[in-house]
């Protein structure tokens, strides 16, 4: 599950049972950020996927989505290296809760959830081209910058 706010056209909770697929390579080795990793490819949601994972820490967690391999995920990217996930560092948590607040969200799935996104993008050109700018080039610019934010995880 993931909560987003990021919306204007409001809040969502996405909800998924995912269960990726795993092809462990345990003799393919790397060192990444100083720990000992394997190999391991999937694919999820359109896209092909090699991780890294460590037995050093024998948790089967992973950034965004990714989990289910017998070591934490250390790096993770699609084979196109447009979403690449590289651990940085690790720390001692200070032993806090973490508390869920329970808000009202719209539950979804993630393809809702990217039609909910791209809506929220046509909205939002709709704005800028009924604003004012100072310069007609700087509109122009807001614009594209808003059009091509499109290169989600989840390929449709």
């Amino acid at each position: 599950m993931f909560i987003a706010n990021d919306l204007s056209s409001g809040k969502y909770q996405v909800e998924e049972d995912i269960k990726f697929d795993w092809a462990i390579d345990i003799n393919a080795t790397d060192t990444i950020s100083g720990l000992i990793c394997h190999k391991a490819q999937t694919s999820f949601y359109g896209r092909n996927y090699t991780a890294w994972f460590s037995l050093d820490i024998p948790i089967n967690d992973g950034p965004y989505k990714f989990n289910g391999l017998p070591g934490l995920i250390v790096q993770i990217a699609d084979t196109d290296n447009e979403h690449i996930f590289t651990l940085k560092g690790l720390a001692n948590g200070n032993n806090k809760s973490m508390y869920y607040v329970k808000n009202r969200y719209t539950n979804t799935t993630s393809k809702g959830y990217v039609n909910a996104l791209e809506a929220s993008k046509a909205d939002l050109i709709k704005e800028l081209e009924k604003g004012t700018f100072s310069d007609e080039n700087m509109k122009i610019r807001a614009i594209k910058r808003v059009q091509n934010r499109n290169n989600f995880i989840e390929k449709p």
